[in-house]
């Protein structure tokens, strides 16, 4: 039983309160971008939404650190656009230079395009320890498409 298996046997897929807020937990690591869209309900209490991953292409894989937790976080808002059109987001990052876009300058036409996608969204950004956005970092790990041979990629 693979990672990914382990982890989708062990947790619970609740439908939406559009009366909650969104959050979302995004990651990116060398192959791969990973999110979770979550609702907390109570303050020691959080539903699991949906999960999405998938693997980075070669190009992308050649995108800098900070580009790759960008195009994660652009990943997760398309994703999860059916749920949270319209809505107020707390989207969690474990890379701190994710969360300063809005004072940065715009160097590449890729991450204008990107700006754009954010910016019609209503989004709070927020820096969480990577220990603790563990949920995230598991779909980037391990995501959707990823074979076997593939699987033993660097874990940076």
């Amino acid at each position: 039983m693979t990672l990914r298996d382990k982890f989708a046997s062990t947790i619970q897929l609740v439908h939406p309160d559009e009366n909650l807020l969104y959050i979302i937990n995004t990651d990116a690591s060398a192959k791969a971008i990973g999110a979770v869209l979550l609702q907390q309900v109570l303050e020691e209490n959080t539903n699991i939404v949906s999960t999405a991953s998938r693997v980075l292409t070669p190009t992308e894989q050649g995108y800098t650190t900070c580009e790759q937790e960008f195009l994660g976080t652009i990943f997760a808002l398309e994703n999860f656009r059916i749920y949270i059109y319209g809505h107020k987001i707390l989207l969690y990052r474990d890379n701190k230079s994710v969360t300063f876009l809005s004072r940065c300058a715009i160097t590449s036409n890729r991450a204008a395009r990107w700006m754009v996608n954010l910016q019609q969204s209503d989004i709070e950004l927020r820096h969480v320890k990577g220990a603790h956005n563990y949920l995230a970092d598991i779909n980037s790990r391990n995501p959707a498409g990823l074979n076997a041979r593939d699987s033993k990629f660097d874990k940076t």
